[in-house]
């Protein structure tokens, strides 16, 4: 019985008649592709309809180190990590399993992968002759870049031209990190009254990839002193930002919070919960009375030809 090799390449069989001598046929050439066992062969006279023997069963090996199969899965997320398999294969990508003997020297692993925007690097370790068990290694690696199409090459050393890249993986953000060097409230330093102020709200994973999609309803703005407040009607932007205002009717020091639910929060080792579930930075603000206004005070004496605004 015969199958096709993993690359598709199918099993050669002779063509043309067969000679036979004292009831032998000449030696004839089969060659195989897909490696695997329990292999039979048998030969068959279609004319006068005599059916042979199927013979005993082979084994097909995989021929020797043509290139590797690296594989990792996508997405993953950023911090997170991840395996990626290296198996040794030949021209027609069967597994050499057990048939492959890693060999010594220093081998090239390398990864597409950029620094986050805090300049965490990606860790992916080194791959040596004794990560190699029965054809394949395994890697475990870390990302912390939000981005697509990243992909990761292993090669023989030098100057073996057995290499393999991988597909492409996209990485996502992480978890809203609610350090104060990560997701932030920003705005005007001074205000009016009566008059909105507006704020940006930032969220950020712990290497500061922008977390895109979050829903505006997740998002919660307070004030102190009890402001009016228009809340986000946006979800989170490319950047990772919406906005939103608040109104004081009185003047004075005013601090702004924004509180995160229905979504993961989480301290700057991006995977332990917040304990409060506010971002850690917040927004001060000095309301002031409108421009061009006067305030009279107790006491105040108005001279005549004065004009109030």
């Amino acid at each position: 019985m015969a199958g096709n090799a993993p690359d598709t390449t199918s099993p050669s069989f002779p063509v043309g008649a067969v000679t036979f001598t004292n009831g032998a046929a000449d030696t004839q050439s089969i060659t195989y592709y897909n490696a695997t066992t329990g292999r039979t062969v048998e030969a068959d006279d279609t004319v006068t309809t005599v059916s042979g023997t199927a013979s005993s069963t082979f084994m097909v090996q995989a021929n020797v180190a043509q290139n590797y199969l690296t594989v990792a899965g996508t997405p993953q997320t950023a911090g997170v990590a991840f395996n990626v398999t290296i198996t040794a294969r030949d021209d027609w990508e069967n597994n050499l399993g057990a048939d492959y003997t890693a060999p010594a020297g220093t081998y090239i692993w390398t990864t597409t992968a950029g620094n986050a925007p805090d300049t965490t690097a990606p860790s992916i370790g080194t791959l040596a002759q004794g990560d190699f068990a029965v054809g394949v290694a395994t890697k475990s690696v870390t990302l912390y870049k939000v981005e697509a199409g990243v992909t990761f090459t292993a090669t023989e050393p030098p100057a073996s031209t057995v290499t393999g890249t991988s597909s492409g993986v996209t990485i996502d953000p992480g978890n809203i990190s609610a350090h104060n060097l990560d997701s932030s409230v920003t705005g005007n330093a001074t205000g009016s009254t009566s008059s909105p102020v507006t704020v940006t709200i930032t969220l950020l994973d712990t290497w500061r990839n922008p977390i895109s999609g979050v829903l505006s309803s997740n998002i919660t703005l307070s004030g102190t002193n009890s402001p009016t407040i228009n809340q986000p009607s946006s979800n989170t932007n490319a950047s990772g930002q919406t906005t939103g205002d608040l109104t004081w009717a009185g003047t004075g020091a005013q601090t702004i919070s924004v509180q995160i639910t229905g979504v993961s929060l989480v301290q700057n080792d991006g995977s332990t919960a917040d304990a409060d579930g506010y971002l850690d930075d917040t927004h001060a603000v000095s309301i002031n009375p409108p421009t061009g206004s006067s305030r009279l005070r107790g006491g105040t004496t108005i001279q005549g030809g004065t004009i109030l605004q």
